[in-house]
């Protein structure tokens, strides 16, 4: 244990004004920005008020020469960057937040991370981080900062939307970077858009196809076949329970309407023609398959 380690387990009980300057004294000469910071955050309910207010600036800088180690859970880190980043609007912190961990998910492997910082960053600073995240998410030498933020990003594990697709403007937003970038951003946006889209009746959702989203990608972008295939990796991307037979039937019904669209190319109407019959295959064999578990030990999914 460093000095400052031991030191820092026994001290309880101070003022805030006497907080504040342990704080700023020990900043002023020690190295060990990890040990500090940890005693700050583990201190964060008793000194809330002046975390806020006096020491926020130096916070936002030691937060900023934190040393992440992969090996480690970094929950408390990363929430506490989350308060810093929620109670002072700051567009000049989310950039430099933003660049430290483009960097950091580029080099590790671990999964000792807490979602939430994206979700917090583009709700408070879209615009203040857009050009470096997008940038980020279609370099071929950051992919693996992409594979650690598209479930945040987009539609993870299910169909819904992600933080990227959560704003206000999210579709005009990705239709330009899809037209500034088209090798390229039309891939990441079809792996992550929101893949349905539904209508209020009766107080019910009532699905009426396919997303927007990916509705156009398959309008302008559909002579791609990546972008095809980016479309069908997100529809396979998914926790489930029970019967696949409700899975089934809706994909039959999206690339049924797919066909219909007069205004899809040829070679997606064909794409949707072909999923149509692997999803079909796939659903006789679940029915079978139910069925044959009904016969056989009275089980229905």
């Amino acid at each position: 244990l460093s000095s400052l380690e031991v030191y820092l387990r026994f001290v309880q009980n101070l003022s805030s004004d006497a907080f504040d300057k342990l704080i700023n004294r020990f900043a002023s000469f020690s190295t060990n920005v990890n040990v500090l910071l940890d005693f700050v955050i583990r201190k964060k309910y008793w000194y809330e008020d002046v975390l806020k207010n006096s020491l926020l600036p130096l916070l936002k800088s030691l937060t900023l020469k934190y040393v992440i180690d992969e090996q480690v859970n970094h929950n408390d880190y990363m929430q506490f960057v989350i308060s810093l980043l929620e109670w002072k609007h700051d567009d000049d912190y989310a950039r430099q937040v933003n660049l430290k961990f483009i960097a950091l998910y580029n080099q590790v492997r671990s999964h000792n991370f807490h979602d939430g910082l994206y979700s917090c960053l583009l709700k408070l600073y879209p615009n203040a981080i857009w050009d470096e995240l997008m940038s980020a998410l279609i370099d071929d030498d950051k992919f693996i900062f992409y594979f650690h933020v598209r479930d945040e990003l987009g539609s993870g594990t299910g169909f819904g939307k992600g933080a990227l697709f959560n704003l206000s403007d999210s579709e005009q937003r990705m239709r330009k970077f899809c037209m500034d970038f088209p090798q390229k951003a039309p891939r990441r946006v079809a792996s992550m858009a929101p893949c349905f889209d539904f209508e209020e009746k009766d107080g019910n959702k009532i699905l009426t196809g396919f997303s927007s989203y990916l509705l156009w990608l398959m309008e302008k972008f559909g002579t791609d076949e990546e972008v095809l295939s980016s479309i069908h990796s997100n529809l396979g991307s998914f926790f489930w329970g029970g019967s696949m037979v409700p899975y089934y039937e809706r994909n039959i019904f999206c690339f049924q309407k797919v066909l219909d669209n007069e205004n899809m190319p040829e070679c997606v109407k064909k794409w949707a023609s072909k999923s149509i019959g692997g999803y079909e295959k796939a659903l006789k064999l679940e029915k079978d398959q139910e069925d044959y578990m009904w016969l056989k030990y009275n089980y229905k999914p």
